[in-house]
């Protein structure tokens, strides 16, 4: 389902809100499960004074729904289900397939939609079955007699053989590329730049170049060996190209892309995280002062009602024992069990009937019960700065990574590809869609979205602006989600 892009669906709730004057109150994963027999069914929004989000319709009737999404389960047919949408709007006229932009998130998916409707359209050139659904549909939501879709489908196909590059049906990211080409002015690219698919490959290099910069760099040298030096602590391998490929991988994705503005501003000057260094020591030992006086503190208290910690609920295993333990061997906190994490205002939880209850009672309201809470909530904290401290290497090792990103782009004159989605979105953000058409050199007013659930959300923001401008045109789209 839909569970995983609520922030898709706020677009969407956006998008149906402007152009049909309509709010949906409440879209949730539930609102999206819907039944469909064979492959005649689909979720759609309709333009309507009011809608519902569970309606199925008939394959027909597409051209009166601006907005379309359809559900699918593997072998339910989706292929041919996209081919026919595609014929629905291209044999509206000969030159009406360049309007239509089909992307799909793989090669394969690519080449079975073009082989599937260039098979669809020369038969049809031929032969006409009012009994096949695919048939029937076209001849109903055409108003076109069999001649008559024989001779369409003709021309649409000697249209499309003659303008093959005008035949829209690509992978998502040769679509993208074929955007950030044509705005490579508009980001100082030279002409002739190449877009690096192969990441793997790229931080391949990346590594190999920080391996020779270590013997002069010092601050390279340190990072590195505190690297290697937490990896063998944690008992995982020393393999330090390995790591920090694995480590460097991050740059890449999509959560880092988001806040890399700041990171990277943050980093680039090493007063910064020597500063954040230092201060990182300083709350870990103020942290740690404190809790050795809550550790005192409560001593103090089980000691004055003649106390000890097994005289407390669940006796040699009693969870009060974490008084005991914290602030002693090399953890701040021993593990925090859940039933420790229900004692603090809850004196049931503190004796049993065979205990010292009134000895204990007193201990609880006698500041034990607050003591326990302050300590419970230093942990979090505590947890935080400790898996900052351990990892602090990252900061030095990224701003290296970063710092020679950018020169392996300069030199190899080069451009990620999740550089390009980002540039997209950030493009189209700030564009109006028939600057953007006009720049590609199509102008699309359908769209058709294959795997709609594994667009990112740079890709889906890049496409939103788009879908918009086709819905206030009254144009349809469509978006296929396979379960």
């Amino acid at each position: 389902m839909f569970s995983n892009h609520f922030w898709k669906i706020g677009l969407l709730r956006k998008l149906v809100k402007e152009q049909v004057g309509t709010i949906i109150e409440e879209l949730k994963e539930g609102a999206y499960e819907v039944e469909f027999a064979d492959k005649q069914g689909k979720l759609y929004i309709r333009s309507t004074p009011y809608f519902s989000i569970n309606s199925v319709m008939n394959q027909s009737a597409m051209s009166e729904k601006p907005f379309i999404i359809y559900k699918s389960s593997a072998g339910s047919g989706k292929t041919y289900t996209l081919a026919m949408e595609y014929l629905k709007l291209a044999l509206v006229h000969p030159f009406a397939f360049k309007n239509i932009l089909a992307v799909t998130f793989t090669n394969k998916a690519t080449k079975e939609m073009k082989e599937r409707i260039l098979k669809d359209l020369e038969r049809l050139m031929h032969t006409i079955n009012p009994e096949a659904l695919l048939d029937r549909t076209l001849l109903k939501h055409l108003q076109l007699s069999e001649e008559q879709l024989k001779i369409r489908a003709r021309e649409v196909l000697s249209t499309i053989l003659h303008h093959y590059s005008d035949f829209s049906i690509s992978t998502i990211d040769s679509f993208f590329q074929r955007v950030v080409r044509a705005f490579a002015r508009e980001i100082d690219l030279q002409a002739k730049f190449d877009i690096e698919m192969d990441q793997a490959a790229v931080m391949e290099r990346l590594v190999d170049r920080l391996m020779f910069k270590v013997a002069e760099d010092n601050n390279l040298h340190r990072w590195l060996v505190d690297f290697a030096d937490e990896k063998i602590r944690e008992g995982k391998s020393w393999d330090i190209r390995w790591n920090i490929s694995k480590l460097g991988s991050q740059i890449f994705q999509e959560d880092f892309k988001k806040h890399q503005h700041e990171i990277r501003t943050f980093i680039k000057d090493p007063e910064n995280i020597l500063d954040f260094r230092t201060r990182l020591f300083e709350e870990r030992k103020m942290i740690q002062k404190r809790v050795q006086e809550i550790k005192q503190q409560a001593e103090t208290i089980r000691s004055q009602y003649g106390l000890s910690w097994t005289d407390f609920k669940g006796g040699s295993r009693s969870s009060f024992l974490f008084f005991d333990r914290i602030g002693s061997g090399q953890a701040l906190f021993p593990t925090i069990s859940a039933t420790l994490t229900r004692c603090p205002d809850n004196p049931e939880e503190w004796s049993t009937k065979k205990g010292p209850c009134a000895q204990i009672e007193q201990a609880y309201g006698a500041g034990l019960n607050q003591l326990l809470k302050e300590a419970l909530a230093i942990v979090p904290r505590w947890n935080t700065l400790e898996a900052v401290r351990r990892n602090f290497y990252v900061f030095g090792i990224f701003s290296q990574l970063l710092e020679e990103l950018q020169q392996l782009k300069e030199e190899e004159n080069i451009m990620l590809i999740s550089d390009a989605n980002e540039f997209l979105k950030e493009i189209t953000a700030e564009t109006e869609a028939p600057f953007i058409y006009e720049k590609v050199g199509n102008q699309y007013k359908n769209f058709l979205i294959d795997e709609f659930q594994d667009t990112s959300g740079f890709q889906w923001a890049s496409f939103f602006p788009l879908l918009d401008n086709s819905m206030a045109s009254g144009d349809t789209s469509l978006m296929e989600k396979s379960e």
